[in-house]
């Protein structure tokens, strides 16, 4: 009787032992995919995510797939107008409390589906997920006005004002050649949006999708668009939203 409890005391240590160890596990490998400042998903998240949610996406669009609704992806790029004159002028400190409180105003903002992620520095991607082909205006721009209408609090109680500028676009690029580009090119070109919204003056967005001449040259557009946006848009390969300030949608 003393050797079974003994054997049961040592088989209940092992089990506990294994379980804490592939706890801890999926807790270091949840780490190792969350940015540690804000709690968002990192750059590795989604490399990770998109190679499968990609890959189902374009399932959607197989012709050969019966009784399936074609589904796909707004990509948002967002930056925070200005960051490196808050950290010059305010510290770093204070430029780490405003990533954290961005980070919280697009949780609060984005829907549940969506994904999160802290890009890099100042920027941050929102991954619109079970969208149809209208590319994410509202969502955009919602985020938008949610940076500019409260201001950022900082570590020493003061309170600056921050904005943001967004570019999106939309995966598949395009609906009859949905593997012409990949979510990374789509992105580039959200990113290209980026920069033309704070071309345009900053706290703007501005979305990019197809344009009425672009079907036949898809794959020459993330190099066009990287080069010359205007010449890109002037020969109809892409078509830009720029949005106006306070013009969200109802």
């Amino acid at each position: 009787i003393s050797y079974i409890l003994a054997l049961s005391i040592m088989a209940a240590y092992v089990h506990l032992a294994l379980r804490n160890s592939i706890l801890m596990g999926l807790r270091l490998n949840d780490m190792a995919l969350r940015d540690s400042l804000t709690k968002l998903r990192n750059r590795r998240f989604l490399s990770e995510f998109m190679e499968i949610e990609t890959a189902a996406i374009l399932r959607t669009w197989n012709p050969d797939a019966s009784n399936t609704e074609p589904r796909s992806l707004g990509l948002i790029m967002l930056d925070i107008d200005h960051f490196k004159h808050v950290n010059d002028t305010h510290g770093h400190a204070a430029g780490d409390a405003v990533l954290t409180q961005v980070a919280d105003r697009l949780l609060a903002t984005a829907r549940n589906p969506d994904l999160l992620i802290r890009w890099g520095g100042e920027e941050f991607v929102i991954v619109a997920r079970e969208t149809d082909r209208t590319p994410p205006f509202k969502l955009a721009e919602r985020i938008r006005q949610a940076m500019e209408k409260e201001d950022f609090i900082l570590p020493s109680g003061e309170k600056i004002h921050c904005t943001c500028s967004l570019g999106y676009s939309i995966f598949p690029f395009c609906g009859t050649k949905g593997m012409a580009l990949t979510w990374e090119q789509v992105l580039s070109i959200a990113d290209a949006g980026l920069y033309d919204a704070k071309q345009r003056g900053r706290n703007r967005t501005t979305g990019i999708s197809l344009g009425g001449n672009g079907e036949d040259r898809v794959a020459d557009i993330p190099h066009a668009v990287e080069h010359d946006l205007t010449g890109a848009e002037r020969a109809g390969l892409v078509a830009l939203t720029p949005s106006l300030l306070g013009t969200l949608p109802t």
